[in-house]
């Protein structure tokens, strides 16, 4: 059975790899589980991919013709990036443990099956990134949470995994819509550059500040009548964010 996609959002994948033919009926079939695939050729590539516009995901070969998985997982950590799936050729148990304890999610063997592939990505997406709820003392109980976030032309349906902008449903990749979950929350009140950082990134903290900057100015232009202009998603230069309704 398929696993459904989040009607509110098409996650983006950065799919490293050479781009051999052979790999066309992979990405054409994942792109029909509903995600948005990003190829980037060689190691280096996908770095500076996803240093300049963060995807949602990763899947990476472990053959790559300029740099070995090691390498790779080791700049795509500094780099903050989000969960990584590593697909692999060899039967090697010890590839696969260091692929792990180097902080892949998961590893799959080649030729991988889309569905399989598709599922085990929507799964490493539902891993929360805010460990005890968006929004919530660390530590703290989360109760109570209400399902539909309002503040300003901003709704961020909780049930739903959408956030509407006037009425309007908007294409929220899943990080963008626990930043603006966290910020719609507390609107009004300031939130610390620190905070967001801890809470999004746990244990990536200061490889993920030029992340942040990213999304905030991808919400931005979500929110935003003009993004150059903002009056919604505020920057308080020194200390962090803040959502005026």
């Amino acid at each position: 059975m398929s696993v459904d996609p989040d009607p509110g959002a098409s996650p983006v994948i950065l799919f490293i790899d050479g781009g051999s033919p052979s790999d066309d009926g992979f990405v054409a079939g994942l792109a029909a589980e509903g995600f948005r695939l990003v190829p980037a050729a060689t190691g280096d590539e996908g770095i500076r991919r996803c240093a300049s516009d963060p995807p949602d995901a990763i899947l990476v070969s472990a053959e790559l013709p300029d740099l070995s998985i090691s390498a790779v997982l080791r700049r795509l950590h500094e780099a903050g990036a989000g969960p990584v799936l590593v697909l692999s050729r060899s039967d090697d148990e010890g590839e696969a443990v260091l692929a792990l304890e180097m902080g892949a999610v998961d590893v799959l063997n080649r030729p991988a099956r889309v569905r399989e592939t598709a599922a085990r990505i929507w799964a490493a997406l539902r891993a929360p990134a805010v460990p005890v709820g968006v929004g919530a003392t660390v530590g703290a109980p989360v109760t109570h949470r209400p399902e539909l976030l309002s503040a300003g032309p901003v709704e961020v349906d909780l049930a739903r995994r959408e956030v509407r902008v006037r009425g309007r449903a908007v294409d929220a990749r899943p990080m963008d819509f626990a930043l603006l979950e966290l910020l719609v929350g507390e609107a009004g009140h300031s939130v610390s550059r620190d905070r967001i950082l801890r809470l999004l990134w746990p244990g990536h903290v200061e490889a993920a500040a030029k992340r942040l900057d990213v999304h905030i100015r991808r919400l931005r232009s979500l929110v935003e009548e003009d993004p150059s202009r903002p009056r919604h998603i505020i920057t308080l230069r020194g200390y962090g964010h803040r959502f005026d309704p």
